[in-house]
C-alpha cells in the first residue's frame, strides 16, 4: 500500500453507531442487511457533499456505524459547526422515521448515538484513489460515541461555549446541553458536553442552498432536552 499524499487539515469528526446492535442482531440476524442498508443510505445522503472541492463526506462504514468528517478553516468554523449539528439532527430524525416505516422487527430497540470532536488531523490518499484520516481527535470522537446513550450527541467540552453563546444554534432549536465528568477509555476522568436525548416529535425542516451549492437542512423546531 502506497500513500500518495499527506495534508494537515482541520475538521469536525463524527462517529455514529447503532445502540445495542449486537443484542438486536442476535435476535434478528436475517434482517441485519436491511438495517445496515437504511443506515448507510441515510449517512451517505446527509453527510456526503456532491461538491468534490467541499470536504464533507462519509470516510468509511464501520459495520453498524460510520465515520464522517466536515473540514473547515478558521473563517468558516461556526458555519461548519452549525452545518455539522444540522446533519446530526437531520440524520437522527430521518433514520428513526425510516426504521418506523420499515418491516424490521423489534423496532423500538433500534436507536443511534453520536460522538463529535474537532481539530487537526492528517488526510492521506492511497494508491487506489481512496483516502483516510489519522489523528488523536479522530480517536477521541470514537471514544465519545462509545459512551453516548441512545439518541445522544456526546461532544468534547470545548464546543460548549460555541454552542451556548451563539444565537445561530438557538435559532435551529438547540438550547443547551449538559456538562459532566465521565471516565473515557484512554483519557481518564474528563469533562464532556452532551446534547441529551432528542425530541423528534416536533421536527420541521427546510432545505436551502449553502455557499458551496450543496443542500443544507435548517431545523426550525428540534429541541434537545436533558434527561
Amino acid at each position: 500500500m502506497i500513500i500518495k499524499e499527506l495534508k494537515k487539515i482541520k475538521a469536525f469528526y463524527i462517529f455514529s453507531d447503532i445502540s445495542n446492535f449486537s443484542a438486536w442482531a442476535k435476535q434478528n440476524q436475517p434482517e441485519i442487511k436491511d438495517l445496515l442498508a437504511i443506515l448507510y443510505s441515510h449517512a451517505e445522503n446527509i453527510f456526503t457533499s456532491h461538491n468534490k472541492s467541499y470536504y464533507k463526506r462519509v470516510v468509511k462504514y464501520l459495520g453498524d456505524g460510520f465515520f464522517a468528517i466536515n473540514e473547515y478553516n478558521g473563517k468558516l468554523f461556526l458555519n461548519k459547526l452549525l452545518n455539522t449539528l444540522q446533519d446530526v439532527l437531520s440524520f437522527i430524525s430521518t433514520f428513526k422515521t425510516a426504521i418506523k416505516k420499515s418491516k424490521l422487527h423489534q423496532k423500538n430497540d433500534i436507536d443511534i448515538s453520536f460522538g463529535l470532536s474537532f481539530g487537526s488531523s492528517i488526510r492521506f490518499y492511497l494508491n487506489n484513489n481512496k483516502y483516510d484520516y489519522a489523528g488523536e481527535k479522530i480517536n477521541f470522537a470514537s471514544r465519545l460515541c462509545n459512551i453516548a446513550e441512545k439518541s445522544e450527541l456526546c461532544c468534547e467540552i470545548d464546543l460548549r461555549d460555541y454552542i451556548e453563546n451563539n444565537d445561530c444554534f438557538k435559532e435551529i432549536g438547540i438550547t443547551s446541553g449538559k456538562t459532566h465528568n465521565i471516565e473515557v477509555k484512554g483519557y481518564g476522568d474528563i469533562e464532556i458536553y452532551t446534547l441529551g436525548k432528542v425530541n423528534t416529535n416536533n421536527f420541521n425542516q427546510k432545505i436551502i442552498n449553502n455557499a458551496t451549492g450543496s443542500a443544507q437542512t435548517i431545523i426550525s423546531s428540534y429541541p434537545f432536552f436533558n434527561k
